[in-house]
C-alpha cells in the first residue's frame, strides 16, 4: 500500500463512511431495525480497524517507534474479535436473539481496547519488533476471548440474569481500574507527544463512555431501550474514527514531515558531499598533472642514462629509451624490427647477432658485438615485477672490465712495491748490522793493540769473523731469492741416501743446540731411504730449519728430527717445544720477509728470507713442506716421493770436507747471539 492509496482511504472514510452511516441512522428511524444497523456500525468499525492495521503495517519500517504504530497493530485482534461477533449474526435472528454472545464479545472487545493502549505505550518505549509486538497481541486477545467465554458460560448459576449481572460488574470493575491506569499513563508518558494524548485520551473517554452506556443496557436486559444502543454504537464508530484520525495524522503526515526533514538532511549531506567531492576531484586534477610531471621528468632521466632500458609488459615492448634505441639500430638497422618480440625472444635474438653470448646466472648475462674493429661486452640482466611487468637493462661494461684490469695491475705494482719495500729494509738491516758490529771491533782492536791485549783481539777476531758470516748468509739469501724469482736456480737432481745426509746435518749443528742446553733426537724407521734429491739444497733446507728452532725455542727444550717411509713417499720431520705459532702466521710464514716477532736486541735476527727459500727449494726438487702448529710446539714436514728403483743411479753419501760442512752451519746460525 502506498502513500497516494493510504490518502485515497482516508478520504474514502470521510466522504463515504460518514454519510452512510447517517443513511443507515434514517433508516433505522424509519423501519426500526436495529439488527441491521447493528451489524452495519459493526462492519465500519471493523473496517476503521483494519484500515489502522494496514497503515501500521505499510509504515512501520518508516516510523519504527511510533506509538500509533503499535497501537494499529493491536487493533488486528480487535478486528478478528469483530469479525467474529459479526459472523453470529446470521439466520435471521433478532437482536434479543443473540444478546447472550453479544454480551462476552462485547466485554472481549472492551478488556482488548484497552489492552492495546497499555502494551503499545510498552511496547513504544521498549522499541519492541513487529513479530514480537503482534505476537504478544494475538497471545493477549486469545487469552482473553478464551477465559471470558468459559467464565461466562461454565460459571454455575439457577438464575441467567444473577449471573450476567454478577458477570458484567466483576469485568466492569476491572476494566474501570484499567482504563484509570491507562488514562493516567497516558498523561505521564514523557516519550509522546501531547498532540498524541490529546487523540489518545479522546479515544479512551469514548470508548469508557460508550461501554458504560452499554452496561446499562446489558444489565436490564429485560427492558432494551434501542435509542440507547444507537447512542452507544455512534459513540464507539466516533470512539474508532478518532483513533483513525490521529493515526492517520502522525503516520502519514508524520512520515512526511520525517521525510521531509530526511530529505532537507539528505541535501544539507549532498552539498557537504559534494564539496568534498569536488575538492577531491580537484585533488586528483592537481595529482594527475604531477603525474604527467613526473612522467616527464623520469621519462628525461632514463633517457639521459647511458644505460640500454626496455620495458615489457605482458611481454611486450612497452618503452624503450634512447640509450637502447642507439643500440639497437646499430645491431640490427632498425630497433623497429623488434617491437613485436616477446621478452624470452628479444634475448634470444641478441643472443644470435652477438660474437660471444654467456649466461651468468639466473636472469643475467653478457654478450659481446664487433663495433668498428672494436670488440664491446655488454650484460644484459632483467627483473620482473608481478608477473606483468619486466624491466631488462643492457649496460656496457667494456670499460668496468678494463678498470678491473687496470685496478688488479696497480694492486700487484703496489704489492711489488710494498715487497721492494720491505726488502730494502731488511737488506738495510741486516747489512748495516754486522758492517757496524765489524767496524767497532776493528776500532777496539786498535786498542787492544795499544794495549797488546791478547784475549780481546782474539775475541773480537771471533765477533768479526761471526759477522762476515752472517753478512755471507744474507748476501747469499738476497742472491738465491733473486735467482728463485727469476728462475735462474736448476738443482742438481741425483739420487741419495736421504738418511744419512739428514743425519750428518742434524750432527753438525750439536755444537750450536748445546749451547742452550736444548737436546737433539734423531729417529728413522729405515737406514736405507733412497730420495732423489739436490744435496746441496737438501743441506740448506735443513740447516734452516734447525737454526729457526734453536732461535725460537726454548733453552732446555728439545728438537726431534724423524725421517718415515712407506712404499711411495718419505717425510722428514723437524719438532720443537717452543711456543705454538698463531693461525694469522701460518697463513703467511712461507712468505718473503716473513719472521716472527722478535727484539733487535734479542738472539733471533734474521732477513725473514729463509723459510720462503726453503719451500722453494723444496718445491724445485718436486716435494712440499708443511706447518703443524700444537699446544705443546710445532712442526715442519717435508715430503718427498721414495724413489725405489736406486741402483743404476746411486750415488753414494760421503761428506769427506768437514769443514765445509762446518762452515756451512757457522754461516747459517751466524745471526744467532751466544
Amino acid at each position: 500500500m502506498n502513500d497516494n492509496s493510504i490518502i485515497k482511504s482516508k478520504n474514502i472514510v470521510l466522504k463515504l463512511f460518514i454519510p452512510l452511516l447517517l443513511i443507515i441512522i434514517l433508516v433505522y428511524e424509519k423501519n426500526r431495525d436495529y439488527m441491521f444497523f447493528h451489524q452495519f456500525v459493526e462492519i465500519l468499525c471493523t473496517t476503521f480497524g483494519a484500515s489502522l492495521t494496514m497503515m501500521s503495517i505499510n509504515r512501520f519500517n518508516l516510523r519504527r517507534h511510533n506509538l500509533f504504530t503499535y497501537i494499529g497493530l493491536g487493533f488486528s485482534v480487535i478486528c478478528i474479535a469483530n469479525l467474529v461477533h459479526i459472523l453470529s449474526f446470521n439466520d435471521g435472528k433478532k437482536y434479543e436473539q443473540v444478546l447472550n454472545f453479544t454480551l462476552p464479545m462485547w466485554l472481549i472487545t472492551s478488556w482488548l481496547e484497552h489492552l492495546v493502549i497499555i502494551l503499545s505505550l510498552y511496547f513504544n518505549k521498549k522499541a519492541i519488533g513487529y513479530l514480537k509486538a503482534v505476537t504478544i497481541f494475538f497471545a493477549g486477545g486469545v487469552a482473553i476471548f478464551a477465559s471470558l467465554l468459559m467464565i461466562y458460560y461454565y460459571t454455575k448459576s439457577n438464575s441467567i440474569a444473577y449471573r450476567r449481572f454478577i458477570f458484567i460488574n466483576l469485568n466492569w470493575g476491572i476494566i474501570i481500574l484499567i482504563f484509570i491506569f491507562v488514562f493516567i499513563a497516558v498523561l505521564g508518558s514523557t516519550s509522546i507527544s501531547n498532540d498524541s494524548k490529546k487523540y489518545i485520551l479522546v479515544y479512551l473517554s469514548l470508548v469508557i463512555i460508550y461501554e458504560s452506556i452499554a452496561k446499562v443496557t446489558f444489565t436490564s436486559y429485560d427492558n432494551i431501550n434501542y435509542n440507547i444502543i444507537l447512542t452507544v454504537h455512534i459513540l464507539k464508530y466516533l470512539a474508532y474514527y478518532t483513533l483513525f484520525e490521529g493515526i492517520s495524522k502522525f503516520l502519514i503526515q508524520g512520515t512526511y514531515s520525517e521525510m521531509y526533514e530526511e530529505l532537507k538532511q539528505m541535501e544539507k549531506d549532498q552539498k557537504h558531499y559534494s564539496s568534498i567531492l569536488q575538492k577531491r576531484m580537484n585533488l586528483e586534477i592537481e595529482l594527475q598533472k604531477m603525474m604527467e610531471m613526473s612522467k616527464s621528468k623520469y621519462n628525461i632521466l632514463i633517457n639521459s642514462i647511458p644505460d640500454s632500458i626496455l620495458i615489457f609488459e605482458y611481454e611486450k615492448i612497452n618503452f624503450i629509451n634512447s640509450s637502447a634505441k642507439k643500440l639497437l639500430e646499430f645491431i640490427c638497422g632498425d630497433y623497429k624490427k623488434i617491437e613485436k618480440l616477446k621478452l624470452g625472444e628479444f634475448i634470444d635474438y641478441i643472443g644470435s647477432l652477438s660474437s660471444t653470448y654467456t649466461a651468468l646466472e639466473k636472469n643475467s648475462m653478457n654478450f659481446s658485438i664487433d663495433i668498428d674493429g672494436s670488440i664491446r661486452l655488454y650484460d644484459i640482466s632483467t627483473e620482473c615485477i608481478n608477473n606483468k611487468i619486466c624491466v631488462v637493462l643492457i649496460r656496457d661494461v667494456t670499460d668496468i672490465g678494463k678498470i678491473k684490469n687496470l685496478k688488479s695491475e696497480l694492486e700487484g705494482y703496489i704489492k711489488d712495491d710494498e715487497i721492494k719495500r720491505q726488502f730494502y729494509t731488511n737488506i738495510s738491516h741486516e747489512l748495516r748490522t754486522p758492517i757496524n758490529v765489524i767496524f767497532s771491533a776493528l776500532q777496539l782492536n786498535d786498542l787492544y793493540l795499544l794495549e797488546k791485549n791478547k784475549s780481546g783481539l782474539s775475541k773480537n777476531g771471533e765477533n768479526i769473523k761471526r759477522n762476515c758470516l752472517r753478512l755471507i748468509r744474507t748476501i747469499n739469501n738476497f742472491i738465491d731469492t733473486n735467482k728463485l724469482s727469476e728462475g735462474y736456480l736448476t738443482p742438481d737432481m741425483k739420487i741419495y741416501n736421504i738418511v744419512d745426509l739428514v743425519e750428518d746435518v742434524a750432527q753438525s749443528t750439536i755444537g750450536y743446540i748445546e749451547k742452550f742446553n736444548m737436546k737433539l733426537t734423531f729417529d728413522v724407521d729405515e737406514e736405507e731411504i733412497y730420495v732423489k734429491c739436490d744435496k746441496e739444497l737438501i743441506e740448506r733446507v735443513i740447516l734452516n730449519l734447525l737454526s729457526n728452532n734453536v732461535k725460537y725455542g726454548k733453552p732446555g727444550g728439545f728438537i726431534f728430527v724423524s725421517i718415515t717411509c712407506d712404499s711411495d713417499f718419505v717425510d722428514i720431520c723437524i719438532l720443537n717445544d717452543s711456543d705454538s705459532i698463531s693461525e694469522e702466521e701460518q697463513d703467511y710464514i712461507f712468505d718473503k720477509f716473513s719472521k716472527n716477532q722478535y727484539s733487535l736486541n734479542s738472539r733471533k735476527e734474521g732477513s725473514g728470507l729463509g723459510l720462503f727459500i726453503s719451500k722453494a727449494l723444496i718445491e724445485l726438487q718436486e716435494g712440499e713442506i708443511k706447518l703443524n702448529s700444537f699446544n705443546y710446539g710445532n712442526r715442519f714436514d717435508i715430503k718427498f716421493k721414495r724413489t725405489k728403483d736406486y741402483r743404476g743411479d746411486y750415488i753414494e753419501y760421503k761428506n769427506a770436507n768437514i769443514n765445509e760442512l762446518k762452515e756451512k752451519v757457522d754461516i747459517e746460525f751466524s745471526d744467532i747471539y751466544i
